[in-house]
């Protein structure tokens, strides 16, 4: 069990927002609302069209990334990367995902297009078989610049171990030479080579094998290369589902339920939660530029919906909430009751409220986090709630984004300890 993630100042609001594709009427500024359901929509499903990029306008330290309020389907996929500069996200790699394109040299190597699901959840993934020796697959004369610094990364997987070189070369001479030896396993994984060109190469050639490591009979999986110039991306999430699996018990299952095997949330359990997809960085990251990254490839809709982003740093109590926390429905549909005693409802969203005390904060943890928490947020603005991130299953159920319902004083029972009790009911 994993201590509560909570996280405030949201720095979306003083963001620039910029990619994808957006209807005019539901624009992608909309995720700077606080009115939820002020949503932005996508053209499409396609992922080119439900990416985005967050330039903060300088580094800030980011610990969780959420997506509020939104329509990704049950099958849905996000990737969450940080960069310090938007050069990160410039990819110089032509058809990144397809080496059966002309633009991917192959040497004694034969490709599957579209041959199993790609991290992202998509069927296009390619499967490079070698059938000689010192098999590759290359695409050079990608411009870098003399002195400049480069980054090659790709995913990789494999139904058994193979070891693979992923390595770098410059483009007219052999005087650059990167490379890193992955032992690919049978889990997506990415691989990245990184170093800079010197005074005299300024472009590069990228393979995928080669170095009498992918031998006759060997055969991987390959998705999404990409090169950038500079530090590149820093960080990445990988492919998250949006709805994890083993968030239903088997006994709420029958076999012939389409979620039966994984236990996701069906299409008709998504109608009225307004669970957000939350990701908690591995660790605290100081950077300017992210980029959201959704793919839906089986989402039957013409657009997703996403009401709010939530990008902000967090804190995780030392101490975890105290026994006795209590979580429950709150229902806001008025009644009326008519003189024969009939009951009429005028039937409303259900929302979520979520009431626990810490007793053992820290000084600091009381003043620069709780307090502090109380003079961003007050009763007016939104307060991200993760009661228990290793939960996976339960997060959609128990997570939400709410408001403080009140603002309560810090105790201090003892001298070596703070306390303090919070009400949060969500925003809906």
């Amino acid at each position: 069990m994993a201590n509560a993630f909570l996280a405030w100042n949201n720095r979306i609001d003083g963001a620039t927002l910029a990619g994808g594709s957006w209807q005019a009427t539901l624009p992608l500024v909309n995720l700077q609302s606080p009115v939820m359901q002020k949503v932005a929509r996508s053209s499409s499903t396609a992922s080119s069209s439900t990416q985005f990029t967050i330039d903060l306008g300088a580094a800030r330290a980011i610990g969780v990334v959420a997506l509020l309020a939104h329509t990704i389907s049950d099958s849905g996929y996000a990737r969450i990367t940080g960069a310090e500069t938007a050069a990160a996200w410039t990819n110089l790699a032509a058809s990144p995902s397809d080496f059966t394109n002309a633009a991917w040299t192959k040497n004694t190597v034969t490709v599957t297009a579209n041959a199993t699901a790609g991290p992202d959840g998509s069927i296009t993934a390619d499967r490079l078989a070698a059938t000689g020796a010192d098999s590759s697959v290359m695409q050079g004369s990608l411009t870098v610049g003399a002195s400049s610094a480069f980054k090659y990364g790709m995913w990789l997987r494999a139904d058994a171990p193979v070891t693979l070189s992923l390595n770098v070369q410059g483009a007219t001479t052999v005087s650059l030479l990167q490379s890193t030896v992955c032992n690919v396993t049978t889990e997506w994984q990415l691989f990245t080579v990184a170093g800079s060109t010197g005074a005299g190469d300024t472009a590069i050639r990228v393979y995928v094998g080669g170095w009498n490591s992918f031998s006759t009979g060997e055969a991987v999986y390959a998705w999404g290369a990409d090169v950038v110039v500079g530090n590149g991306t820093l960080y990445d999430s990988g492919w998250d589902a949006v709805w994890p699996s083993g968030t239903l018990p088997p006994e709420l299952l029958n076999w012939e339920d389409t979620n039966f095997w994984f236990a996701t949330l069906s299409v008709g359990d998504l109608v009225g939660l307004q669970s957000p997809f939350v990701h908690i960085l591995s660790s605290e990251q100081y950077l300017r530029h992210w980029r959201v990254e959704i793919s839906d490839t089986f989402n039957t809709g013409s657009y997703i919906d996403i009401g709010r982003c939530i990008i902000a740093r967090g804190w995780r109590p030392g101490v975890n909430y105290s026994y006795g926390a209590e979580i429950n429905f709150f229902d806001i549909s008025p009644s009326v009751v008519t003189l024969s005693g009939t009951s009429y409802f005028d039937q409303r969203p259900k929302g979520r409220m979520f009431r626990f005390s810490i007793d053992a904060m820290s000084s600091t943890e009381a003043y620069s986090y709780a307090l502090d928490m109380q003079r961003v947020a007050g009763v007016t603005n939104e307060v991200l709630l993760i009661p228990d991130s290793d939960d996976t299953g339960n997060v959609p159920l128990r997570s939400f984004a709410g408001r403080l319902t009140a603002l309560q004083g810090i105790g201090v029972p003892d001298p070596s300890r703070y306390t303090g009790s919070f009400e949060l009911k969500e925003i809906i």
